[in-house]
């Protein structure tokens, strides 16, 4: 019973002392007493509550214990993070101290956050270490929003190394070596100030005007960035469009294809039941020709565009798109191999529909870089 529940139990043991004798004069306030009495009977009886400690994370690891380096590795956020905290334990036989990792020569922090950002990690209080993957750090406004938060960085004391996960995982000497060049033996031009740390959680006084400068580089470098999308949007709008509406109608056609087979397996008896309910349903329309249901567009890759960041962009995502079209191609005609009646109705109903380019659906044909 904690101290809270023993001061309960003897108030109500106190009030039943002072209302007892009254119920000789008033037989009513019995009742009183025995309410009091059964309240006190149930906190006295009630199970006593446990005491749970939060779970222990790599803040709280000793040097003594025999987890540490797991209680680290559940902190990191990427198996690639992962990795290369093994990998920097292990060469400079880092040990735990008050949340960081610490040896002779080297300091490591991770997870450090500072204002709006966390960093993935911090050496010697000044050298931010970030492991890339390639999945989330390679897209355009990724690269911008690193870009801005390095800069962010570095003008506040930071110096940064951003090491992608590939090497991490295949060349982890490689990642070591290039942690020993940031931070060991850093290069600096002998006119480059040598750029004062700014200790954690520590408050930046800087004039009024600059926090407005910042703020107007803020949001210069993201408008730049909703400007630079919409302008890529606009310049592949018609290439895109163009790839999705073949797509829809290859996935239609090969449906179509799939149903005329199932029809053409059934029983006598099963089709002759399949056309009364079909002549119900389409009762009074009149069916479209092929041509008119798929309307193929020509594919064209958009006109070079002045800037650069975005023609760059786009150089990159026209490929992506016109590969997976070629895939998708090169999926058709094995099934075409595969599959001889797929095969035949296939390219029937593609050539009546007037696909422009039937050479890409037969065998050994590959899809350019782009179809006019």
């Amino acid at each position: 019973m904690n101290g809270k529940s023993a001061g309960k139990l003897w108030v109500r043991a106190g009030l039943i002392a002072i209302v007892l004798p009254l119920c000789f004069i008033f037989p009513y306030v019995l009742i009183v007493v025995l309410i009091l009495t059964w309240l006190t009977f149930l906190d006295f009886i009630e199970p006593k509550t446990k005491t749970v400690l939060p779970p222990r994370t790599w803040v709280d690891a000793k040097p003594d214990d025999s987890d540490w380096l797991e209680l680290f590795l559940k902190g990191c956020e990427s198996p690639a993070e992962e990795k290369f905290l093994q990998s920097m334990v292990k060469e400079f036989n880092l040990y735990p101290s008050n949340g960081a990792l610490i040896s002779p020569a080297l300091s490591m922090e991770m997870q450090f956050t500072f204002h709006n950002y966390r960093f993935d990690f911090v050496l010697n209080s000044k050298y931010i270490v970030e492991i890339d993957g390639a999945t989330y750090h390679s897209s355009p406004e990724q690269v911008e929003r690193d870009r801005i938060r390095d800069e962010f960085s570095v003008a506040h004391g930071y110096s940064v190394l951003r090491i992608p996960a590939s090497i991490v995982f295949n060349n982890p000497a490689e990642a070591i070596r290039r942690v020993k060049d940031f931070a060991l033996n850093p290069t600096r031009s002998a006119t480059e100030p040598e750029p004062e740390p700014v200790a954690k959680n520590s408050i930046i006084r800087k004039p009024v005007s600059n926090y407005i400068g910042d703020f107007t580089k803020g949001v210069s470098s993201f408008t730049k960035i909703v400007i630079d999308a919409s302008l890529k949007q606009a310049t592949i709008s018609d290439f895109k469009k163009a790839i999705d509406s073949e797509q829809i109608f290859l996935n239609a056609m090969v449906r179509k294809v799939e149903t005329e087979i199932r029809l053409m397996n059934l029983s006598p008896g099963e089709r002759k039941i399949h056309d009364e309910m079909y002549a119900r349903i389409t009762q009074g329309h009149i069916k479209k020709p092929i041509t008119e249901i798929f309307c193929w567009t020509p594919i064209i890759l958009p006109e070079p565009i002045d800037n650069e960041v975005v023609q760059r962009q786009i150089s990159m995502e026209c490929p992506y798109h016109l590969e997976n079209l070629r895939k998708y191609f090169e999926d058709l005609r094995k099934r075409s191999a595969n599959d001889y009646m797929f095969a035949v109705l296939f390219h029937k109903y593609m050539e009546e529909s007037g696909f422009p380019d039937m050479d890409l659906i037969k065998s050994g044909a590959h899809v350019p870089t782009s179809r006019e």
